[in-house]
């Protein structure tokens, strides 16, 4: 996913203009800093999938991150509403209509991130997240399509890609 800093630092200054509480500002702060840094957000029909350091998270009106689950501002949810602002969505935006219900959300987020933090070889990663997902797409109130495949990047480093319905996961 590209992010055009210009546009995203604007978005910031904006969001950080109409907001005073002080966890979201620093939730705003940490959303960039990440966006800018190291993590990887991929776009999701229903919202984004943003890997960072602590793990990998499903972002929609709801994250599936420890501080969203203690009611408390949310990096992830700030650096969603970000790339929409930067993206030129309107504040007065409707949320995106979820599919999912909280327990599939909470049940996809657990198996991403337990593929993300495993010591487990590749191999073995694969066929256990591919089982967890095949499940979830019978679960799901549609008929899902998975299909995994493991992709290499330049350097040699493998990383293990599910897909559902064209959408990476």
């Amino acid at each position: 996913m590209k992010i055009e800093i210009g546009k995203l630092l604007a978005a910031a200054n904006e969001a950080k203009a109409r907001i005073t509480n002080k966890r979201w500002l620093n939730a705003i702060d940490r959303a960039v800093a990440g966006l800018l840094g190291i993590w990887s957000v991929r776009e999701l029909t229903d919202g984004l999938l943003i890997e960072t350091e602590g793990g990998v998270y499903i972002v929609d009106t709801r994250c599936t991150c420890p501080a969203f689950k203690a009611g408390t501002a949310c990096k992830h949810r700030a650096a969603r509403r970000l790339i929409e602002l930067a993206n030129g969505h309107s504040a007065g935006a409707p949320p995106v209509p979820v599919p999912l219900t909280d327990e599939q959300f909470e049940r996809i987020g657990a198996a991403l991130n337990e593929a993300a933090l495993s010591s487990l070889p590749l191999s073995e990663r694969v066929d256990a997240e591919w089982t967890k997902l095949v499940a979830l797409a019978d679960s799901a109130p549609r008929y899902a399509k998975p299909a995994r495949t493991i992709e290499y990047e330049r350097n040699g480093k493998a990383y293990a890609v599910a897909s559902v319905d064209g959408w990476a996961i």
